[in-house]
């Protein structure tokens, strides 16, 4: 409870910011032992500013305020918010608290303070900062924020790339390259709680066909909050091999540059594939790039098709034909993702 005794004293709280605060106080009057209740309203506190909450009492009268219940009404603005008592010369400050949107707190009647989240739930405690959730995101279009979410960092990578395709003829060897890697994006944002945010997952890169194809490009990983997207670029495919008994170096596919991140590497080359001026021996087809989150498809030294990217974001190994083998496909890449860490 909070008391009032003099014809100077007022209960009183002030806003921080524009926005929407709503204000109820309930209080019993003692005058000589007669007691009066009495409550009053202050239905919208737009801006900035100190506003009167509970009057002074008549004189010879205490005022025992019984409780107090103060919304942040806005669905967007925080508002740091104070109560305070004023004796007409001195305030001092009661309680001081930045209320999220919806959020409510209460002075109860045995002098508690009482923070309410959006969704009525008392308050935990936890300090502004704390890392409260970490999700990995492999598919989906919208990642929702926890009731006390105000930041995020995003993490991700695009898809990687396929590896390219070997072909085949008699007395030949063919080595295709390997794909790149997805980019790596890394951003923090602010953040709404219980707000929807839009994202895409890159698909993987398709493997190269047999028949000398170029492996497929990854698909590009996407994280949008209000204006800003962030894009983690998927790696480019394998050149896929023709089938010859000379010297050749196939080229393996470019990874690619993110874009909007508060961090932004481009994903790692795919390796080359070697064909030496033999049918039988030296050949090595390129090992798929590597990802932070993934490992490329090891590169194939023998006759077969090449091996597929591990994890997230890594490229496929480029098809090995040996000696006028059967064609050899290349590996697939593997999708991209994100990595959402949410802070109070």
């Amino acid at each position: 409870m909070l008391l009032l005794t003099s014809t100077s004293d007022i209960l009183r709280v002030v806003s921080g910011s524009a926005g929407d605060l709503r204000v109820h106080a309930s209080y019993v009057d003692n005058a000589s032992g007669t007691i009066t209740p009495g409550r009053t309203n202050t239905p919208a506190i737009t801006t900035a500013v100190t506003t009167t909450v509970v009057a002074s009492p008549a004189a010879s009268t205490q005022r025992n305020v019984k409780g107090l219940f103060i919304e942040n009404a806005s669905a967007t603005v925080s508002n740091a918010v104070s109560v305070e008592h004023f004796d007409g010369t001195t305030a001092i400050p009661l309680f001081s608290i930045t209320l999220l949107p919806g959020e409510n707190m209460i002075l109860g009647a045995e002098g508690e303070w009482i923070h309410h989240y959006a969704n009525g739930a008392e308050y935990s405690g936890t300090p502004p900062g704390t890392l409260i959730s970490q999700t990995l995101l492999t598919a989906g279009t919208t990642f929702t924020t926890q009731s006390t979410t105000t930041k995020i960092r995003i993490r991700g990578v695009g898809g990687g790339g396929g590896g390219g395709g070997a072909n085949t003829a008699a007395t030949s060897a063919a080595a295709g390259g390997g794909g790149g890697s997805g980019a790596y994006a890394d951003k923090v944002f602010t953040v709404s709680p219980n707000t929807g945010y839009t994202y895409a997952i890159g698909a993987a890169g398709t493997a190269g066909a047999a028949a000398a194809g170029t492996g497929g490009t990854g698909g590009n990983s996407t994280f949008t909050v209000g204006a800003t997207t962030v894009t983690a670029t998927g790696g480019l495919g394998g050149v896929g091999s023709a089938a010859a008994a000379t010297a050749v170096i196939t080229a393996g596919g470019a990874g690619q540059a993110a874009t909007n991140g508060d961090v932004n590497v481009p994903g790692q080359n795919g390796g080359v594939g070697i064909r030496q001026a033999s049918a039988t021996v030296g050949m090595a087809s390129g090992k798929g790039g590597d990802s932070p989150y993934g490992a490329g498809g090891i590169e194939r030294i023998a006759q077969n098709a090449g091996a597929n990217g591990a994890g997230f974001g890594s490229g496929g190994s480029g098809g090995c034909c040996v000696n006028g083998g059967a064609a050899a496909a290349g590996g697939t890449g593997s999708a991209g993702c994100w990595v959402v860490e949410e802070f109070t």
